[in-house]
């Protein structure tokens, strides 16, 4: 199997962290897979738009009187902001493209991937985290640009759960000096 250059793949993953929507507040992630040479899929740190029902509190149990259903008390659709990381992303435009990602692939990300109960964007606890998303994947090998260092997450929690469940984990000052100093990372740089 040929040898990625892992510099390479961290300046596109820095490319493809800017195209976020410029209105996006950061930080700025860029993800990609590599396998058998080139780049199978991407991804990067977006807003989605989610649709879910509202009640009407009116209906519940214990309201005291009922009544019968008008137009004005049906649940009304409301949307609501959802954060998609960048490795989710990557891995979804992966799975959506093959039938299987391949044990071989390379994901290569501009920012430590976020922990179970710890989602940078301080998502539901239902919601499954890019460190498990990358291991239920098996995938055997992960570079990462940055560690994140926050109030929130911090110590290396993605760096050690991802080898503590036998992921390769790759990174070196030179791939870090390539995420760090990137555009996209710009109002991030600590």
């Amino acid at each position: 199997m040929v040898e990625p250059d892992y510099n390479e793949l961290m300046e596109e993953c820095c490319r493809i962290a800017l195209k976020r929507d410029p209105e996006e507040v950061p930080p700025f992630v860029g993800a990609l897979i590599w396998y058998g040479g080139c780049i199978i899929a991407e991804g990067y740190i977006s807003q989605k738009k989610k649709k879910f029902k509202e009640r009407d509190k009116r209906h519940d149990k214990g309201h005291g009187k009922s009544f019968k259903r008008t137009a004005q008390a049906r649940p009304q659709a409301r949307y609501l902001n959802v954060r998609v990381h960048a490795e989710e992303m990557a891995i979804s435009n992966a799975e959506n493209n093959a039938a299987y990602i391949p044990s071989e692939a390379i994901l290569v990300t501009t920012l430590e991937p976020c922990i179970p109960g710890l989602r940078r964007d301080g998502g539901r606890k239902s919601q499954t985290s890019c460190c498990e998303l990358i291991s239920e994947r098996g995938f055997r090998r992960v570079v990462i640009g940055q560690y994140e260092l926050t109030k929130r997450m911090n110590s290396y929690q993605g760096f050690v759960y991802l080898k503590e469940r036998g992921i390769e984990v790759i990174t070196n000052e030179k791939i870090t000096g390539i995420a760090l100093q990137s555009d996209a990372n710009y109002p991030y740089r600590p």
